[in-house]
């Protein structure tokens, strides 16, 4: 879904805070930027063609051989590998709504696509099942403790798990050393453009046995990820996974922002383990119940706010997701929305 992700800013002009995008903006990306600013002369040369060095300090972070590790462009290179490498299987999607690209890919290269009404597959499920934890858009995690009894009682599936949120809870989850030591059908997906506000260089990884790594491998192309992404990965993993995000200042906005908005006629703010939550609302215009597309039209054409309109989730309800960024930015998201509460709450 090339053109469906939240984070359409090139669409429009005039943009003063962006909550569709899950990067929030409390992450000081200063240091990073300031290295890459350093070196990047690297442009001038090709990049390492299998990001080797990369993968190896990487896998010698996690405490993983280097065939367990691949490097890729960006989580989202990440699932389409997964998907062209296990192509004309069965896949499995968890029921709630979840990230598209799972669907998006397994459908390009022939899966037969099954979304689930409960989170237990089938007994005799064989293929791959799809896990976005914490989940996208609903900012939901599953519990550890059942995650590992489907992965104990299912051995024949390959769980897929997207981890690139992870970061960002207080809820623990699985730590990938750990599990794939004690279960063999399960495949890490990990993002660094979120936690180190970089989604333009597009870096991520895939963790899992020698044996899936090196069939993923296959399909990857030459130069994938390129000189400048790299550095950033080097300059991370040198760092020790450098802390530039104050996570109990993002925790405590997204808390404080949450109420506000639970507070206003015509919204309804959903649970969430994450600094990224949904919205559903209930505004009329003239008897007419205003859609999610209008809405987000509203808020970036009328105020400069753009939000993630999420119709391609599937949600039948007018539904926005809202990613938690800086007070000052908050603050103007609880104006317009207030406004808009006034103006078409009790307009029906």
């Amino acid at each position: 879904m090339t053109d469906g992700h939240g984070d359409d800013l090139y669409r429009y002009t005039g943009i003063k805070a962006n909550f569709s995008s899950n990067v929030t903006s409390l992450t000081d990306p200063t240091p990073l930027r300031r290295y890459l600013a350093e070196h990047i002369d690297c442009i001038g040369s090709y990049p390492e063609p299998r990001a080797q060095s990369l993968g190896r300090a990487l896998a010698n972070y996690h405490g993983l051989a280097e065939s367990e590790l691949l490097v890729t462009s960006g989580a989202t290179e990440a699932i389409y590998l997964v998907a062209q490498a296990h192509r004309r299987a069965r896949a499995y999607l968890p029921p709630s709504p979840t990230f598209s690209e799972y669907a998006d890919a397994s459908q390009l290269y022939g899966l037969e696509l099954e979304r689930l009404q409960r989170l237990e597959p089938p007994q005799d499920a064989r293929g791959i099942y799809w896990l976005c934890n914490p989940n996208n858009p609903t900012g939901e995690v599953y519990p550890l403790e059942r995650l590992e009894q489907l992965f104990a009682t299912h051995p024949a599936l390959l769980f897929v798990l997207d981890s690139s949120y992870s970061y960002f809870t207080e809820t623990e989850l699985p730590d990938p050393r750990a599990i794939l030591a004690c279960y063999p059908n399960v495949l890490f997906i990990a993002s660094l453009t979120k936690r180190f506000a970089m989604p333009g260089l597009r870096l991520g990884y895939l963790m899992g046995q020698t044996e899936e790594i090196a069939a993923l491998a296959r399909y990857r192309q030459p130069w994938g990820v390129g000189a400048m992404a790299l550095q950033a990965g080097q300059w991370i993993v040198g760092g020790g996974f450098p802390e530039l995000l104050d996570r109990d200042m993002l925790w405590s906005e997204t808390a404080r922002l949450r109420s506000a908005l639970s507070a206003l006629p015509g919204l309804r703010v959903g649970e969430t383990a994450t600094h990224f939550f949904l919205l559903e609302l209930e505004l009329w215009d003239e008897g007419r119940l205003l859609s999610a597309t209008e809405l987000k039209e509203r808020l970036a054409l009328d105020y400069g706010l753009l939000v993630r309109d999420c119709t391609n989730f599937g949600y039948q309800r007018p539904t926005l997701r809202i990613a938690t960024q800086r007070p000052e930015q908050s603050e103007l998201l609880i104006a317009a929305l207030s406004e808009l509460s006034a103006r078409y709450a009790l307009a029906r």
